[in-house]
């Protein structure tokens, strides 16, 4: 998957592993939302991987639409009451498959990294439940790969 689609429509995504990326949108427009290092404009919410990314997308939808604490991002966003913010139906994500689990966990790492790196912060439902993630970002820097994949960098680019 290529573009961004509803988090609703869970029937659209692959069951293949890789990362994904979560973003606020109203009517297919990102909200801009306010970070540590700027405004980060394509409204990025949230970055993950996964070995099944249909599987782990459907616990992110169902945690947010049941309110169940299911998945980390759905804890953040119950645990924050976003719902007073956004709207579940104005949440969208996409993926970038990769072939191996591994190599998707190392991308999501790098693409944490580099939107870290950008704005001073993590996005805003990595932050509750992965403050210790973020630090071990910071502080294995070195062991994570520094080549971010392009599709991942130009998702994430402001």
């Amino acid at each position: 998957m290529t573009s961004w689609t509803k988090l609703s429509e869970v029937s659209k995504i692959e069951d293949e592993s890789g990362v994904y990326i979560v973003r606020w949108a109203v009517n297919g427009e990102p909200q801009k939302i306010g970070r540590f290092g700027g405004i980060d404009s394509k409204g990025i919410l949230y970055i993950g991987s996964a070995k099944n990314l249909k599987k782990r997308i459907k616990r992110l939808w169902s945690g947010i639409k049941e309110q169940k604490p299911i998945h980390t991002a759905a804890r953040s966003f119950i645990f924050s009451n976003n719902y007073s913010i956004i709207d579940p139906k104005d949440i969208e994500i996409t993926t970038v498959v990769f072939d191996k689990l591994n190599e998707a966990r190392t991308q999501e790492w790098n693409a944490l990294k580099y939107y870290g790196n950008r704005f001073k912060e993590l996005p805003p439902l990595n932050l509750i439940v992965g403050r210790k993630r973020f630090a071990l970002v910071r502080i294995e820097s070195s062991k994570v790969g520094t080549d971010i994949n392009d599709k991942l960098k130009i998702l994430i680019d402001f």
